[in-house]
């Protein structure tokens, strides 16, 4: 993977910073994981191609993937 970078994101659904969104909404965790991603590395985005990858517990992925 030469000039290419993967990090992954895996947040804890049961946390209680997480709970309330994800005992409704499948996949909040991981969505809410990827926008902080996305505002993290805002700056790459003008040189590096950036997907943010966000997966969790049970079930849900981030909403690009879907």
């Amino acid at each position: 993977m030469e000039g290419k970078s993967l990090t992954v994101t895996v947040p804890d659904t049961y946390a209680d910073s997480h709970l309330a969104d994800t005992a409704t909404i499948a996949g909040a965790a991981a969505n809410k994981a990827a926008s902080n991603k996305e505002a993290k590395y805002r700056q790459l985005a003008n040189s590096h191609i950036f997907v943010p990858v966000a997966s969790q517990p049970g079930p849900g992925t981030t909403k690009q993937w879907n």
